[in-house]
């Protein structure tokens, strides 16, 4: 756990939509000035200058979320709570901070986890590496389509057969795979450290020192909510 979230819990909160946790620190400033004051939340939105209440709860909300870059918020806190502007920008620098550490450490664990469940797989290479029309790979199961699961019990000198033989299985009548277009060559991915790239016919391109990954696309609505993550876009990040 980073030295961040051991320091102080006073106010240890999770990015909305995430399991990330942070330190808010402007949070931390906003909810002791404002008991300070004997103000209630709403008497806070109100000094903020929203009229529209409804929609000043919900900026609140999300303020205290971790979106913290709101200008209109921002603009109007220090005069809303009597606040000198040092003390809100440097609760603010803090909480960047706090944030910034919280999201590595969330990156650094997924690729733990990761790399501890990896199996030795094939990508297919396409002639669009973005779905046309993206929202497509939002409704339908384009991962299955490009992600070919290996038989490691053969033997990674069976790799490359295996997927010459598994890629005309993935495309359509028209020859290509929906909303990717035709299949250029293909990934195999040995290890999170090495993969090579072939051609159609097998014939190696490039050895490459990371695995080929897939990327992420969701549909994300107003209060929030996520529907279907699916893998899209090809990344040489790992």
């Amino acid at each position: 756990m980073p030295v961040l979230l051991e320091k102080r819990r006073k106010n240890i909160l999770k990015l909305k939509n995430t399991n990330i946790q942070f330190e808010s620190v402007i949070g931390d400033l906003i909810e002791t000035r404002r008991k300070e004051l004997g103000l209630s939340k709403l008497d806070v939105i109100q000094r903020l200058g929203y009229v529209n209440i409804s929609k000043g709860y919900r900026r609140y909300d999300a303020f205290f979320a971790g979106n913290i870059e709101q200008r209109f918020f921002l603009d109007n806190l220090a005069s809303a709570l009597c606040l000198q502007f040092e003390k809100i920008s440097s609760a603010l620098e803090k909480t960047r901070l706090s944030i910034r550490q919280a999201e590595q450490f969330d990156q650094e664990c997924k690729l733990t986890e990761w790399r501890k469940a990896f199996k030795a797989h094939g990508i297919i290479e396409t002639e669009s590496s973005v779905p046309q029309p993206i929202f497509t790979a939002i409704f339908t199961d384009v991962l299955s389509r490009k992600l070919i699961e290996l038989d490691i019990t053969c033997g990674a000198e069976t790799y490359r057969q295996q997927m010459m033989e598994e890629i005309p299985n993935r495309v359509g009548d028209n020859g290509t795979i929906i909303s990717f277009g035709a299949p250029i060559g293909f990934v195999i991915n040995y290890s999170p450290d090495h993969a090579i790239r072939y051609d159609l016919n097998g014939v190696e391109l490039q050895e490459m020192n990371a695995a080929l990954r897939l990327g992420e696309a969701f549909l994300s609505f107003k209060n929030g909510k996520r529907i279907n993550d699916a893998a899209v876009v090809e990344a040489r990040d790992c």
